[in-house]
């Protein structure tokens, strides 16, 4: 979503970087993605509770050390453009799991006090920072309003991932802030040189992979794999 500017303007936000940086202990973290969520009216069932991990897990053949062992390598900013309330779809958070081992429960398995640990009433404009290892989920929305939150992912100086790719326009870019830009220096693309998939809007993900591919099979097979495997 790089290429739509209600996206691009949430990367560098006086109220927001320089919570960044203290998490980080550095300025020097980048972007890496951005995106969201949204709950449509009569969803009315729970998604079950995951961790964003946008990583290979750690090679240690003692198995001692996990990337739960590790400080925050990843943070994620939501803004919800709605107020959060009980009843229209607040995503549900269950603190302290983003350094837990133990498994997962399964939607069956959840305790209730899981299910009712939402980040609500939260009014519109605000930001919810949270570590992508936290357990989080869905929830019911029983409203008639869309819940939709808006995101920007960001990694930490020390942390990169196979997540890491080429997403924005040169002339996108060339908008932003200088502290923006220098964050989002590995996301960008050359002057000139297209986006793949920017401004496919098809609700299912299938078909924006499909068109996606479509457009990277189009390209001659060393351009294909030049812009697949760039750092």
């Amino acid at each position: 979503m790089f290429h739509r500017p209600e996206w691009s303007q949430l990367i560098d936000l006086p109220t927001i970087t320089p919570i960044l940086s203290s998490i980080f202990g550095s300025n020097d973290y980048i972007v890496y993605g951005c995106g969201g969520d949204l709950a449509l009216p009569g969803a009315i069932e729970y998604q079950g509770l995951h961790s964003d991990s946008v990583w290979s897990e750690i090679h240690d053949p003692l198995q001692e050390v996990t990337m739960r062992d590790l400080p925050t390598p990843v943070l994620a900013v939501n803004f919800p453009t709605t107020d959060l309330t009980p009843i229209n779809g607040p995503t549900r958070f269950i603190p302290r799991t983003h350094r837990s081992r133990a498994p997962i429960p399964t939607l069956a398995d959840e305790p209730e006090w899981m299910r009712l640990s939402t980040v609500c009433p939260l009014p519109a404009g605000s930001a919810i920072i949270r570590d992508a290892r936290c357990w989080h989920g869905g929830t019911p929305n029983l409203s008639r309003e869309i819940r939709a939150m808006p995101g920007i992912e960001y990694m930490a100086p020390w942390f990169r991932s196979e997540a890491l790719i080429r997403s924005m326009s040169y002339e996108t870019w060339s908008t932003l802030s200088p502290h923006a830009q220098r964050i989002s220096r590995y996301v960008v693309c050359d002057k000139g040189e297209a986006v793949l998939g920017e401004g496919i809007n098809h609700p299912r993900r299938a078909d924006r992979e499909r068109i996606h591919d479509q457009q990277l099979n189009a390209l001659p097979p060393e351009a294909a794999t030049a812009y697949q495997h760039r750092t």
